[in-house]
């Protein structure tokens, strides 16, 4: 379905991958960087280095498509302007009172503090604490202090440093947000639309109050696809559902993505969220599910194995996996026998037995009815299941085998 293409606006022929980490890499020369830089076209990043050690990590995915959807005229003062604001990183004030106009709340993937505190471990640093709190399965809410030519992330200690709460900081955030404007556009009753384009578009479902003054047919739903892109409708909409997943697959190139899993608003909180599976729109969801889930274990288990191999942790990190049947996907992993593994979590399990070459799929609540005790879920994100005992004769024999295309 094309959801991890990218589109370009306009006629002009976008840079290759590795031209522009070059119009990147002289950016920020002229910004003032010294040291020397290598591309690394596996990871689409710049790599800095000093003393033969990392010292900056540029990534290109988003600035790609940034740079690749401005108009051609507006292209070289983004660059500056982003370059330099790279290089000269802004200090946040002492004094709390001189960050309140400027504070602002911002839903970012979980992911990106997860993966920020395993890179921290396998550089052998310790992990810095950002300000955060749990929005959804797969989102937070981060405080940032924002200024027009730059952006800083709150850490934990600067908090301590002001005197005062996470959750009163984050109400002075929120009410910066409320004073801004927020035009909506509504398609009919169907559907919602925020698209300011001030990178706040998505954080905009914080305001529960002005969420709940709206018409929908059901409980809100919102689907936060990108910083600058929110949809909603309502939950017994199926219409506006499948409106919803339409705009969200062809809008599914932006940059600065979050995360393209409904959310529901439930007794005052959100919530992760998919229809129902005899839904007419739940496939197309579920799919939107698996893709970002595809792409996060990925990363995950790339720095899983880096620190394991750091730490000699002997077990296997297993693959998410999909795989489309009767016009259904469905995602699946591997436990094999005798080898420690650390699961993700998938629709299905392959139970695979190397003495009789013997595999068998088996839904994963299935498999978790019967031998759960054994599956220790692990402090990490996207979550996993850290499983050795594999399941004896008879209980793969309660377990059972079932119809992949059901």
């Amino acid at each position: 379905m094309g959801f991890f293409k990218s589109l370009f606006g306009g006629s002009t022929e976008p840079p290759t991958p590795e031209q522009f980490a070059g119009i990147v890499a002289e950016a920020i020369r002229r910004a003032g960087e010294t040291r020397p830089w290598t591309f690394d076209s596996a990871e689409f990043r710049l790599v800095y280095a000093e003393n033969g050690k990392e010292s900056r990590i540029v990534n290109l995915a988003n600035l790609h498509i940034e740079y690749c959807t401005l108009p051609p005229g507006d292209r070289k003062a983004w660059l500056k302007r982003t370059a330099v604001a790279m290089i000269n990183p802004m200090e946040l004030p002492e004094d709390f009172e001189d960050v309140r106009p400027d504070l602002m709340p911002s839903i970012r993937p979980r992911a990106f503090l997860e993966h920020m505190r395993l890179d921290a471990l396998i550089k052998g640093n310790a992990p810095l604490e950002m300000a955060h709190l749990a929005l959804t399965d797969h989102l937070v809410i981060c405080l940032v202090y924002d200024l027009p030519t730059s952006m800083r992330f709150v850490m934990h200690d600067q908090i301590e440093t002001w005197g005062i709460t996470l959750y009163e900081a984050l109400e002075v955030a929120m009410q910066n947000l409320a004073e801004r404007d927020c035009p909506m556009m509504a398609l009919g009753d169907k559907l919602y639309i925020i698209e300011t384009g001030d990178s706040y578009d998505a954080t905009r479902l914080l305001m529960k109050d002005r969420v709940q003054r709206l018409d929908f047919n059901g409980l809100p739903v919102a689907l936060p696809l990108s910083r600058n892109t929110l949809f909603m409708t309502g939950s017994d909409d199926v219409e506006g559902l499948g409106i919803m997943a339409d705009l969200a697959e062809k809008k599914s190139h932006e940059a600065r993505s979050l995360c393209p899993i409904p959310a529901i608003l439930r007794d005052g909180e959100w919530e992760t969220w998919l229809p129902p599976a005899d839904h007419p729109h739940f496939e197309a969801f579920h799919l939107f599910e698996l893709k970002f889930l595809n792409g996060e274990y990925a990363e995950q288990k790339v720095l899983l194995e880096k620190r394991n191999e750091q730490t000699e942790t002997d077990v296997f990190v297993a693959t998410f996996s999909a795989i489309e049947r009767d016009d259904k996907v469905r995602s699946w992993t591997t436990w094999s026998k005798d080898v420690p593994t650390w699961l993700p979590k998938t629709d299905y399990i392959a139970l695979f037995d190397p003495e009789t070459e013997a595999t068998r799929f088996a839904k994963w609540d299935r498999v978790a009815s019967v031998v759960g005790d054994r599956m220790q879920e692990r402090e990490c994100y996207p979550p996993r299941w850290s499983v050795e005992d594999f399941p004896s004769a008879e209980e793969l024999e309660r377990i059972g085998v079932d119809d992949w295309g059901k």
